[in-house]
């Protein structure tokens, strides 16, 4: 049995147990997606309307053992995130949420993926604690972190004060020397 028939089995059962959808579509979901990648089984449920996302978080957190983040709408900082390539936080499904101390929170889609806590210290040194959250999320907050250039408060405030400045020069100028 593979570890993503495993990963199915073991969320649906976790799924009938907190009374979210019976035993019989537990069957039919087995049966469907027992050889589907758990991105996909995610995927399905939720854009089916099978389950909502909160309770599909819920469900990933009891799996795994670790609490769930939904990371639609959470602050990160774009310069931890961008302390790892693109490409490695793709390919691992994953997203650096905080930093305190020598602890580095990381949202896994993944977070018991054999290796990976070598594969993250590649990149920096903290004692790594897992959240789970769901594959298009992360995937999508990834991409928008990568998309967005890195302004820092200061950058901002610079910009916007010079273009303050420059209206209100505009404004200054008698409407004769226009």
């Amino acid at each position: 049995m593979s570890s993503e028939t495993n990963f199915v089995t073991g969320l649906v059962a976790v799924l009938v147990e907190n009374e979210v959808i019976t035993a019989k579509e537990a069957q039919a979901l087995i049966q469907d997606f027992g050889n589907q990648s758990s991105a996909s089984f995610d995927e399905f449920v939720l854009s089916e309307g099978l389950i909502s996302k909160e309770d599909l978080l819920l469900a990933v957190s009891r799996y795994y053992q670790v609490p769930a983040v939904d990371v639609r709408g959470y602050f990160f900082d774009i310069g931890l995130v961008k302390s790892f390539p693109k490409d490695f936080l793709i390919r691992y499904g994953i997203i650096p949420m905080e930093t305190e101390q020598n602890i580095m929170t990381v949202i896994a889609y993944c977070p018991d993926l054999p290796g990976l806590d070598s594969k993250i210290e590649e990149y920096e040194s903290y004692v790594i604690e897992y959240r789970v959250g769901l594959w298009r999320d992360i995937i999508d907050v990834i991409d928008e972190c990568f998309d967005e250039p890195i302004l820092t408060e200061q950058d901002m405030c610079g910009e916007e004060a010079e273009e303050l400045i420059e209206e209100d020069e505009l404004d200054q100028i008698p409407d004769e020397s226009i």
